[in-house]
């Protein structure tokens, strides 16, 4: 079981009290009025051949989070800025293991489990709440024989919260193929990743009150196929070298056997 303690302090970004318009009706905004925040971590590990399990607990106190959206009905504005929580608290569960399918097939697993509980300080009425989220990553490993091997895979986050931003759910698939040239001669490699555009940031938040709905819709386009070869030169045979120690030099200097 392991137990730290650490200070987190907030960036300069954060600090720096500049006002970015997106437009007349949204503003992001620096708050150098943060406190540093303070985080209680404990960990407990428990490991058996290649599978790990461990399982996670932190509580901070003054939590910074990230652009945090505060509505003005006067002037129909939405800041977002930096703000401190109250308390931020995580507890989590993460396991991670290889499974050996058959002699050509491996599968390489990772998943994560969290519940997060925070509570604001900036809000009219300030709120608690609690949220929890999974995140599951497989990539699949087959020989195919003659220098070929295969690899694929994916990613699935599910929802998950940043302060009162609510992300939805997320994933990708991923696709490779790789040839091994014989005679050291090289190695080709296709790969294609977020072949379904899946991999986008939608994001929203929703207060009671005022009753006001928040979206914002980042599509970036991740998909990408790629080509690649790749090949070692140089001489790969290294000449014998003998080491000598310093007594060693010294006895010959000496002429002591």
């Amino acid at each position: 079981m392991v137990y730290s303690t650490r200070i987190n302090r907030p960036k300069l970004n954060d600090l720096v009290p500049l006002i970015l318009i997106i437009n007349q009706n949204s503003h992001f905004i620096g708050n150098p009025e943060l406190w540093p925040a303070y985080a209680n971590n404990f960990r407990l590990d428990y490991k058996y051949n290649s599978m790990s399990i461990s399982l996670e607990h932190s509580h901070v106190s003054n939590a910074i989070a990230p652009y945090q959206p505060q509505y003005d009905p006067k002037q129909e504005l939405v800041n977002m800025k930096p703000e401190n929580l109250r308390f931020l608290s995580n507890t989590g569960l993460f396991f991670n293991t290889p499974w050996i399918l058959s002699a050509e097939w491996d599968l390489q697993t990772n998943f994560q489990l969290q519940r997060r509980t925070f509570e604001t300080t900036h809000l009219q009425i300030d709120s608690q709440q609690s949220f929890f989220d999974f995140n599951l990553d497989l990539v699949n490993t087959i020989e195919m024989g003659k220098g070929y091997t295969a690899e694929f895979g994916g990613n699935f986050q599910s929802k998950r919260n940043w302060g009162l931003w609510i992300f939805k759910p997320i994933g990708s698939l991923n696709l490779g193929l790789q040839k091994k040239l014989s005679g050291d001669k090289g190695t080709f490699r296709l790969a294609g990743t977020d072949l379904l555009n899946t991999n986008t940031i939608l994001l929203d938040v929703e207060f009671s009150e005022p009753n006001i709905y928040l979206y914002v819709d980042h599509f970036p386009r991740n998909r990408t196929i790629t080509l690649s070869y790749s090949r070692s030169f140089g001489n790969k045979k290294l000449k014998a070298v003998k080491i000598e120690s310093a007594s060693e030099d010294d006895r010959k200097r000496m002429s002591v056997d």
